[in-house]
């Protein structure tokens, strides 16, 4: 299956050593001669501390399309916190991506209907939050 495939992103893993890896939004650029540089990305964090992603940023972490990601920020069964800073442009909260992301490696998610609620409750939480900022 392709969900025990993806990466684990989101969570603080230590290594054999002990070592802490933390993951973090960055673009990989090939300087050409076989070696690569990581650009971090900047962060659009609200003041509750939320991350903010475009669609397409969103699929690459979730391992779909962005126009997936457009129908998960649907107002009646959100599974995707959205907002929309102007007209034609989406940000999605990372808080969610990272939730939809860890009930989606269970195989079963799609067919629990319990589980897809408490997702949507979690989004809709999350943009009463928004709302109050």
């Amino acid at each position: 299956m392709m969900s025990q495939n993806r990466p684990q992103t989101g969570c603080v893993t230590p290594n054999r050593r002990g070592q802490v890896t933390v993951p973090v939004l960055a673009e990989v650029i090939s300087m050409g001669d076989g070696s690569v540089v990581l650009k971090p990305k900047t962060a659009r964090i609200t003041a509750s501390g939320d991350t903010w992603l475009t669609p397409r940023e969103a699929g690459k972490i979730l391992g779909i399309c962005s126009r997936l990601v457009y129908r998960y920020c649907d107002q009646m069964k959100p599974f995707l916190a959205c907002r929309r800073p102007a007209r034609a442009k989406l940000l999605v909260s990372m808080k969610t991506v990272n939730q939809l992301y860890q009930a989606t490696l269970n195989p079963d998610f799609w067919t629990d209907k319990l589980q897809q609620k408490e997702i949507c409750e979690y989004a809709r939480q999350v943009l009463e939050e928004l709302r109050e900022e």
